[in-house]
């Protein structure tokens, strides 16, 4: 017998039944008549093929077929009540939260999350660092729920919107003989070099190009001095002297040992292009349960500029 076929309302009047232990007051909370009852137990017994109860008079006690059915339809009730809750019910402090970043702002964050989640311990925070292109592909499989992203797509199947800023840091490190460490010339940082990342380049162009203008010939002009691809290594290798690299502030500031890196500094009007924008991304026409909003409004507090 495939019990998954079972009539739902059969189950409901034997569970009352069981519950009340008599036929009339079965009917009367069920608004039934008693041969109702009566019938929709007859029913169910076809259906299982076995007797539910073991019947006395008036009384009766449930078969062990009785109390293995009964067990079923206890199940089947709770799973139900627990489902319809839930549909109900848009917790801010419960369920699963799938969130894409960049790794530079996964280390600035996630130790404000850990702590949110301390105080919420039902809430399950999946945080995911990748790159632009890789955040909008989970999204996009339905991996993750929402990412932050420094560039938009054309993509019509998802959502973006402007979130906040991000400053783009020029880094040396701090044992440099330049004679203007905080506001290099170009000159100095041909003869320093750099060390390289994925996204170097893109932010090269954006920081040095700015400052430089025209003299800016590309990062490929520049001695290139090593490479790594992991966020937390990067400004190690800037620490023991390799060469510049340029990186989101969120990395710097997450970096163990200031002491041993210089931010350069630029000013004037130049300093104003040294930021970019970030975007909110998830897929269109999908709206993003409660729990979401915290994280949201913690990203924009942390990239309003």
């Amino acid at each position: 017998m495939d019990f998954t076929v079972l009539n739902h309302q059969w189950l409901r009047t034997f569970r009352t039944l069981a519950a009340t232990g008599q036929f009339t007051k079965t009917a009367t909370a069920l608004h039934m008549t008693q041969p109702g009852v009566s019938q929709h137990i007859s029913k169910l017994e076809a259906q299982v093929g076995h007797e539910l109860l073991e019947r006395e008079g008036r009384h009766f006690d449930l078969t062990e077929a009785g109390k293995a059915v009964l067990a079923y339809a206890e199940n089947i009730a709770a799973l139900e009540d627990s489902l319809l809750r839930n549909l109900s019910e848009d917790s801010p402090h419960r369920g699963e939260c799938r969130i894409a970043c960049s790794g530079s702002l996964a280390l600035l964050m996630y130790p404000s999350f850990l702590k949110y989640q301390q105080q919420y311990p039902e809430l399950q925070l999946i945080l995911e660092a990748a790159p632009n292109r890789r955040i909008r592909e989970l999204i996009l499989n339905d991996e993750m729920d929402m990412g932050i992203v420094t560039n938009q797509s054309s993509d019509a199947a998802l959502a973006q919107h402007p979130i906040g800023k991000q400053a783009l840091c020029l880094v040396l490190p701090a044992s440099t003989k330049l004679r203007r460490a905080q506001s290099p010339s170009i000159d100095e940082l041909l003869e320093l070099g750099y060390v390289d990342h994925p996204d170097c380049t893109l932010y090269a162009e954006q920081v040095l190009a700015s400052v430089f203008g025209n003299r800016y010939e590309g990062i490929q002009a520049f001695p290139r001095r090593g490479s790594i691809n992991q966020i937390t290594q990067i400004l190690l290798a800037v620490a023991a002297g390799t060469g510049f690299t340029v990186l989101p502030e969120a990395a710097v500031r997450s970096f163990p040992h200031p002491e041993k890196i210089l931010t350069a500094r630029f000013t004037g009007a130049k300093n104003q292009a040294l930021f970019e924008t970030l975007y909110l991304v998830q897929r269109r026409r999908h709206t993003l349960p409660a729990r979401y909003q915290w994280f949201i409004s913690c990203f924009r507090q942390e990239l309003a500029q």
